[in-house]
């Protein structure tokens, strides 16, 4: 099973910063997720949320800003830390990572249209020869997902969203989803068997504890979202001691 540090080890550093994606990696992660957005000059900026409220008390969202005006942006000190500026995608990709799962956050303005966002992505990916290794891109509609299938060789998985579990599996077996991400505390027995039963690879948002950990253990997921990678990397390891 995977340990998916969700947006880098941002239970202890700054979320979606290079500082959490290299701290994730040191305690064991297997795969970082990160979340892109697009500047209102096209530049893609690692960052999750719709405005810099709450990570950079800042009201504006990126969708707002050029890229110099979210490179002034601090996004450490809410944490704790020195002034960090959000990375993008660029810097993010130059350090050639093992594994990712980029995922995309759609903002709903023109620029988007036609696929440019998934269309800057790919330019991105191919620019740096990335290899996503376990991971992969991350998308919130069918018609992203069918997109970047017929456009790319890069594995793609659907987000569940705010879809019913019945909903979601539906979408999975007509479109032969490759990855499922899912909000597991939505699905009962009944619905991890049927999910299963389509051969999607699962992975889950997100668990922090060992209680949730043990639970997602006995599901044999693809692979565990976790603020906290060193944590439920030892546990893991624990689990795999012999008793005696």
């Amino acid at each position: 099973m995977k340990v998916i540090a969700h947006r880098g080890a941002s239970g202890n550093f700054p979320e979606n910063t290079i500082l959490a994606c290299d701290k994730a990696f040191e305690v064991g992660a297997d795969i970082v997720e990160i979340d892109i957005q697009m500047t209102k000059d096209a530049q893609l900026v690692v960052f999750h949320d719709r405005d810099a409220l709450r990570v950079a008390n800042d009201p504006r969202g990126m969708a707002e800003l050029t890229y110099r005006e979210a490179k002034e942006l601090d996004v450490g000190t809410w944490k704790g830390f020195p002034k960090i500026s959000p990375p993008f995608l660029e810097e993010i990709l130059e350090r050639k990572y093992p594994s990712l799962i980029i995922e995309l956050i759609p903002q709903n303005f023109p620029l988007e249209s036609d696929h440019y966002l998934e269309k800057r992505l790919l330019t991105h990916l191919e620019r740096y020869n990335t290899d996503l290794g376990a991971g992969y891109i991350s998308v919130r509609t069918v018609d992203s997902y069918q997109f970047l299938k017929e456009n790319s060789s890069y594995p793609v998985g659907l987000m569940q969203k705010k879809r019913p579990p019945w909903e979601f599996i539906d979408l999975v077996r007509e479109y032969g989803i490759e990855f499922s991400q899912i909000r597991w505390k939505t699905f009962d027995d009944e619905y991890w068997e049927m999910l299963k039963e389509t051969d999607t690879k699962i992975t889950c948002f997100y668990a922090d504890t060992p209680e949730e950990w043990r639970s997602l253990c006995s599901r044999n997921v693809y692979g565990i979202l976790t603020n906290y990678p060193g944590k439920l990397k030892a546990f893991l390891k624990s689990k795999k001691q012999p008793t005696i």
